[in-house]
């Protein structure tokens, strides 16, 4: 029997780091080190989990950082990294990542790998793997249990919150964790994020095709008294911006619609999400926009799939 291939990604993030004698997170060792590290472990898990399978695992990494200083520049490291592993034909992927930025790596890589006939894992934590608070050696179990039960392709993050509970997240369902919280939620609705219909024009993976990501995109958050005289719009590609809870922005003279107007002279395009869509009332602060045909709306899109979605169709 052939072995069975599983290929290991990290990037570092908090799992692949340690805590100084003065509470100072900071990356520990290498990429390298931190791989040969946890390799036994890993080989041994799966060999309890499917004795009467051979594995062969292989380690690698394009960057190693934590993810709050994650940029353009890793991001492209990462696909060309992650089409040079596919070309391998591994039967299961693992990237260790961090939290600050996982629901956008994840919603992105849900984008690039739909369509890849495997599955892959990204596993982050809550606190440094040598901790023994952390969730770290937990969700790598989950994603290990998955991978020998024959996991359905798709990009998925297994997440032991602190309510104990293992989740395992649709990685195009993933949100960004809350501040003052080291838990991560997702949607479960179906109708938002859903790739099938997001990439329903694409007859082969994004990844096989994608360029090298160069838009440059602002992303707006609403809050009460926003200033839109302070943002610079010179060399934006688009305006991301988002909305209240309840689909609304500031209709204000001084208002969204003067950043609309300001973008216009900039020819730059608006987009706004998430957006109430064709199924529920809108208030007038975004019927108003769109009946304007002023704005570009994204209607079953998150926020962070949104950004990822014009990341690869903008640039």
């Amino acid at each position: 029997m052939n072995a069975k291939k599983l290929h290991l990604i990290v990037t570092g993030g908090t799992i692949a780091s340690e805590t100084s004698a003065d509470d100072v997170i900071h990356l520990a060792g290498t990429s390298q080190t931190f791989g040969e590290a946890f390799l036994p472990e890993i080989s041994a898990s799966l060999h309890a989990k499917a004795p009467d399978d051979s594995w062969e695992i292989r380690c690698s990494a394009p960057y190693f950082i934590h993810s709050e200083n994650l940029n353009l520049r890793h991001l492209n490291m990462l696909i060309a990294h992650l089409k040079e592993v596919v070309k391998e034909k591994p039967d299961a992927m693992i990237l260790f990542v961090g939290t600050d930025t996982l629901a956008y790596v994840s919603n992105l890589l849900s984008l690039l790998c739909y369509g890849l006939p495997i599955p892959i894992y990204l596993i982050s934590a809550n606190f440094p793997i040598a901790n023994p608070e952390s969730n770290a050696r937990a969700n790598v179990e989950c994603a290990l249990a998955e991978i020998c039960n024959n996991a359905s392709p798709g990009v998925y993050v297994p997440y032991r919150n602190s309510d104990g509970k293992m989740y395992l997240h649709h990685g195009e369902s993933l949100l960004q964790a809350a501040n003052f919280s080291d838990d991560f939620t997702s949607l479960e609705n179906p109708e938002i994020n859903n790739l099938a219909q997001i990439c329903a024009d694409k007859t082969i993976p994004l990844l096989a095709t994608a360029s090298e990501l160069t838009a440059k995109i602002l992303a707006i958050h609403p809050y009460p008294g926003i200033d839109y005289n302070v943002f610079e719009l010179s060399g934006v590609d688009a305006v991301l911006h988002g909305t209240y809870h309840s689909y609304t922005v500031s209709d204000e003279k001084d208002g969204f619609p003067f950043l609309v107007q300001k973008a216009q002279q900039h020819k730059i395009p608006v987009y706004l999400v998430p957006t109430p869509g064709e199924k529920r009332a809108s208030y007038t602060s975004t019927a108003n926009v769109f009946k304007k045909d002023l704005v570009k709306g994204l209607p079953e899109l998150t926020f962070e799939m949104a950004y990822c979605y014009l990341l690869l169709h903008l640039s």
